[in-house]
């Protein structure tokens, strides 16, 4: 498969998700040069599409992903359990979202950031102090982050992360992670939604 580098990838990702966070690990262990990042809520992907009721990740699947995250090398090997009935990651889509619009040569050291306070540190995600700690980790300076984070409900913003939701949903998207690859002409040549296809497929790029 050959894959355009300038508009190559797109991964569509909840940042709570541990199936977007192993996702986002494979692609690092690829070295792309270049992903276009969308950030959605998932629950909001279930909830467009009907189903709530398969919103839950049972703990056994995470069981299941251990052994998976073990064979591919990444870590850490067991992922918290997170229910995405009652966890918030709106703010921190808003956050991702921004960082896109305004610093767009900055978005993959910001989701990396991200996934890495919530699935590393067990640190929040979701409110202002974690964001500024983002801003600065990325080498945005303390006016550059107060601006972003101050603004991060504006129309723009908001209109622009539900844009990426809408991309999903024309896409028939049904849960996260989801990846597109492209061709050299820009054509979308596959979309791969299982973590296994995902890596068989980067090994070959």
């Amino acid at each position: 498969m050959s894959i355009r580098l300038s508009s190559g990838i797109k991964f569509y990702f909840d940042a709570m998700c541990p199936n977007s966070f192993t996702g986002f690990q494979l692609l690092q262990k690829s070295n792309l040069e270049y992903i276009e990042f969308k950030p959605i809520i998932r629950r909001k992907l279930f909830s467009k599409t009907g189903r709530m009721e398969s919103l839950l990740i049972p703990s056994s699947y995470y069981r299941n992903l251990e052994d998976f995250r073990r064979d591919h090398g990444l870590l850490p090997t067991s992922l918290q359990c997170v229910d995405h009935r009652s966890y918030g990651v709106g703010k921190a889509t808003l956050f991702l979202t921004s960082i896109n619009r305004h610093h767009p040569h900055l978005a993959h050291n910001a989701v990396q950031e991200v996934f890495a306070r919530f699935w590393i540190d067990g640190a929040n995600i979701d409110r202002a102090p974690s964001f500024m700690t983002v801003c600065r980790k990325i080498g945005l300076t303390f006016a550059e982050s107060d601006e972003l984070v101050s603004k991060l409900e504006e129309r723009l913003n908001v209109d622009a992360m539900n844009a990426y939701l809408h991309d999903a949903l024309e896409a028939q998207h049904l849960d996260t992670p989801c990846t597109e690859l492209y061709n050299d002409v820009n054509e979308k040549v596959q979309t791969i939604t299982e973590l296994k296809i995902l890596a068989d497929e980067l090994r070959s790029i």
